[in-house]
């Protein structure tokens, strides 16, 4: 895939993402930018992911942006931002959004001051 976009097609301004949950499958730091984990738990289970965070952040030595790059619940960002577990992004999927979220979950995260949304952008 590398070859065909890079070499074929020219492209020099891809962003290559890692995700998979199997930390012995890692490309290697020089082969990615950003590494995700999925993650689809129960609903309005809001877990920080620390587990997950932590063994991408030892896969990458810290070297990469790390995200939740498919969610169901949103982690709750404040806990995880107490206890170091620093996500870069997450992506829910719409269908997910309330169904997997409370209202107030909801709110809690977008109107988080740590959590940078559209409206934030200038």
């Amino acid at each position: 895939m590398y070859d065909r976009l890079v070499n074929y097609h020219g492209l020099n301004n891809l962003i290559w993402m890692w995700n998979v949950e199997d930390p012995s499958w890692y490309v290697g730091n020089d082969k990615c930018d950003l590494v995700s984990v999925d993650s689809y738990p129960e609903e309005f289970d809001y877990d920080i992911l620390d587990e997950s965070f932590d063994d991408l952040f030892d896969i990458t030595n810290g070297a990469k942006i790390l995200g939740v790059s498919e969610n169901g619940a949103i982690p709750d960002m404040e806990e995880a931002i107490e206890k170091g577990v620093t996500w870069s992004y997450f992506i829910t999927w719409v269908d997910h959004l309330k169904s997997a979220n409370s209202d107030k979950h909801i709110k809690d995260v977008y109107n988080n001051p740590n959590i940078i949304t559209l409206k934030d952008r200038n």
